[in-house]
């Protein structure tokens, strides 16, 4: 059977430990839900910035394309410019060659000299005009391929513009991993909190068992108590009892005395010194 004590400290002590076991759960349900909510919150914000980096690869792509459309149009342009300067010097070419064939034809007469001379003379128009239009179709080959090369330096120079936007969007952004779940916490153990009340169970148990043990040795104590204020009433009573056992003999010594005293004086026999009185009677009795 479980001393009231022992059952009080019993329960005191396992709604203690049952209250802390609470608390702990409660404590690590706290930081779980923290963790939750900061893992949903990485989650949200990897979502806005693979959204933003997509709006702006798109975005980038647009411009992209814009600056490439300009480039090409640039290019096309420059080769227009060419192709109307060739086109001009082409133009020049035949003008040239008209000039000279009449310059030639109109020279071509010499008059009305005959012989060498006058042989010589007609023939140094068709060599100025031959040696005009050789320098007018070199200068029309040598306009052709200064207008290829320009074209040529153009066009590269337009595919490494181009190139370059290119490389810029090529590559869509990589979102990348997304967040980690957290490692949440495990609870308290339940074994725990019943090792903790048994543990209670067993200091309750034992404190018990010392408080029975104080308890009979309270109980022996009082009994001895108890024990030595008999043993002392009863020579209390030892003592009363001797004391008038002594007083009865004093009394009866003292009637002996008196008489004794009296048959003395009725026998005029005198008072041995141990016996007389002090003073008139003293006298008296030793007459």
């Amino acid at each position: 059977m479980c001393e009231p004590v022992s059952a009080t400290m019993f329960a005191v002590q396992s709604a203690g430990a049952i209250m802390q076991h609470g608390q702990q759960k409660k404590a690590v349900a706290a930081r779980n839900r923290a963790k939750l909510a900061n893992f949903n919150a990485e989650n949200e914000a990897y979502v806005a910035q693979t959204i933003l980096d997509n709006t702006q690869w798109k975005n980038s792509v647009q411009n992209s394309e814009v600056a490439i459309d300009d480039i090409f149009q640039s290019t096309a342009k420059q080769w227009e410019v060419q192709d109307q300067q060739m086109s001009e010097i082409h133009a020049k070419h035949a003008f040239n060659t008209i000039d000279i064939l009449t310059e030639m034809y109109a020279n071509e007469y010499a008059g009305e000299q005959t012989g060498v001379t006058a042989g010589r003379l007609a023939g140094a128009s068709v060599r100025d005009a031959g040696m005009k239009l050789s320098k007018s179709v070199a200068d029309v080959i040598l306009a052709r391929r200064r207008t290829y090369l320009n074209k040529e330096i153009a066009t590269q120079e337009a595919n490494a513009k181009i190139r370059n936007q290119y490389e810029k969007i090529r590559q869509s952004p990589i979102p990348g991993h997304t967040p980690l779940a957290p490692e949440y916490e495990a609870g308290p153990s339940t074994s725990g909190l019943m090792m903790s009340i048994a543990m209670n169970a067993a200091t309750a148990t034992m404190g018990g068992v010392k408080l029975r043990a104080l308890g009979k040795q309270n109980e022996a104590l009082k009994g001895m108590a108890e024990a030595m204020q008999k043993s002392a009433e009863a020579a209390e009573a030892a003592r009363v009892a001797q004391a008038s056992s002594g007083f009865s003999g004093f009394m009866n010594n003292i009637q002996s005395s008196l008489s004794n005293f009296g048959n003395r004086m009725q026998l005029g026999v005198p008072l041995p010194r141990s016996m007389r009185p002090v003073g008139i009677l003293g006298d008296m009795a030793t007459v």
